[in-house]
C-alpha cells in the first residue's frame, strides 16, 4: 500500500474533567486524529482516541496502524510506503 498519514486537531468544546490534557499549543481545547488514506484517497485508519496535547508522534507509536506496517515490514514486505509531513 502506498498512502498518506497525517494528524489533524477536531475542536472540542472544554471538558469538564482534565481540561489540560485536550489543551493543545494551537490555542484550544481538541482531539488529536490520525488519518490513513490510500492511493485512491480512500481513508484506511482513523485514530482519535487521544487528546489534544498529544503529539502527533506519540499517536502513531501507540496506534495499531504502526504495529500493523512494522509486521508487514518484519515479514519482508518493502512494497508499503506512507507519506508524511513530519
Amino acid at each position: 500500500m502506498i498512502g498518506c498519514i497525517g494528524g489533524t486537531h477536531i475542536k472540542i468544546i472544554k471538558p469538564s474533567m482534565d481540561e489540560h490534557l485536550f489543551y493543545n499549543r494551537k490555542g484550544y481545547f481538541s482531539r488529536n486524529a490520525m488519518i490513513i488514506c490510500d492511493g485512491d484517497m480512500k481513508i484506511r485508519a482513523v485514530d482519535a482516541r487521544y487528546p489534544g496535547s498529544s503529539h502527533d508522534s506519540f499517536v502513531w507509536n501507540v496506534s495499531s496502524a504502526r504495529q500493523y506496517f512494522l509486521r508487514k515490514y518484519e515479514s519482508g514486505d518493502r512494497t508499503s510506503k506512507l507519506l508524511t509531513d513530519c
